[in-house]
């Protein structure tokens, strides 16, 4: 298991600060802290958690406090899967259907507005669905990197080394009047960016695979 204290040290280890006189644990640890929220703005999925969600009655529903956007929803509770539909299909095929309540069949989502989800038919009181949403981790502090004190990192371990990435980008761009950190600064954010789009076009492959595979084709 990795903890948040062995990231800051690997962290600190390529600094080469071993007296933490340059970077002290703490601002290392902001920089930790940044580096989930770039990671989760980027990478919704990241943060993801699968949780209960107890629907008012209708079809306008808010995402549970602390909930950064939507992910899916997955079925009601003890009961049938929902699957999305376009808002512009049910306004055309039901004009009124924000005034229809019902067993839950689909659920629509804009990303424009990521805390606001709406259901169709419209939710009875007492439906509850399983959804998954974004969320961020809670925010690390000084007190976990008390020896003995072992959080563990708080996303999966292949977002490691993009952390790190962005650990080394903000401390190099303290110094960033100096030339070699400037640009010491601009390798690591390119880096970071790099590991995450590669991320994100391995997941893509592997889901277009997925999809193929569904719709009963053939994937080599």
């Amino acid at each position: 298991m990795t903890t948040i204290n062995d990231v800051i040290g690997l962290a600190n280890a390529q600094l080469v600060d071993t007296h933490w006189l340059r970077w002290s644990k703490s601002e290392l640890l902001d920089y930790f802290n940044s580096a989930l929220n770039a990671i989760i703005i980027i990478r919704p999925d990241a943060g993801a958690t699968i949780e209960t969600f107890d629907c008012v009655a209708g079809t306008r529903q808010s995402l549970p406090e602390g909930a950064l956007r939507l992910l899916d929803v997955n079925r009601v509770v003890d009961g049938r899967a929902i699957q999305p539909v376009s808002r512009e299909v049910l306004d055309y095929q039901f004009p009124d259907w924000h005034t229809l309540t019902g067993p839950v069949e689909r659920y629509i989502y804009d990303e424009q507005t990521p805390r606001i989800f709406h259901l169709f038919p419209g939710a009875v009181f007492g439906t509850s669905l399983e959804i998954s949403v974004s969320r961020l981790p809670d925010t690390a502090t000084i007190n976990d990197l008390k020896p003995g004190v072992n959080r563990s990192f708080p996303l999966d371990a292949l977002y490691i080394n993009p952390v790190l990435e962005w650990i080394l980008f903000r401390a190099f761009g303290k110094d960033s009047e100096n030339g070699n950190y400037a640009m010491l600064s601009s390798q690591h954010y390119q880096t970071f960016v790099d590991l995450l789009g590669v991320k994100s076009q391995t997941d893509q492959a592997a889901g277009q695979k997925k999809q193929m595979q569904s719709n009963g084709g053939a994937a080599s």
